[in-house]
């Protein structure tokens, strides 16, 4: 099922008041899908409408387009990861990404135990719509802003 983006956007807003999102220009979305043949559609329109910067204060940050695992991680560690390509961190030593290796996945990466591990969404806005939920006050999570 597709995600309103302004309605997530707004989710965000409301329980994070200190996050900083921008949106990308299409010269930069156009030089992704480029990039990263593949890429989900969806994570396009993500950073189109909601954007790339910070969730909360501390909370996650969402990169304005993929990364490698190389740019975290040790060549071994990195190596392990081929295929993996993250697009958030908890500023934690947590990763969201992709498994481009299965179609696409979510998964999310700890540092302590390097390994992709699925997420149970199958896009990046529903994983974040559950993961601003799980976090908002009067829901249990921790808040962190």
């Amino acid at each position: 099922m597709p995600v309103d983006h302004a309605a997530l956007l707004g989710l965000i807003r409301r329980a994070f008041p200190a996050s900083a999102l921008e949106p990308l220009p299409e010269d930069q979305l156009a030089d992704i899908r480029r990039r990263f043949p593949g890429i989900p559609e969806e994570y396009l329109e993500l950073l189109r409408h909601v954007g790339a910067g910070r969730i909360g204060s501390m909370g996650l940050a969402l990169y304005d387009g993929p990364c490698g695992p190389e740019e975290f991680f040790d060549e071994e560690t990195a190596a392990d990861l081929a295929g993996t390509l993250f697009f958030a961190d908890d500023f934690g030593g947590w990763h969201a990404g992709f498994d481009t290796r299965d179609g696409w996945r979510v998964v999310g990466v700890s540092s302590v135990a390097p390994r992709p591990l699925p997420e149970r969404e199958a896009g990046v806005g529903a994983f974040l719509t559950r993961w601003v939920e799980d976090r908002r006050p009067n829901r249990g999570g921790n808040r962190p802003e």
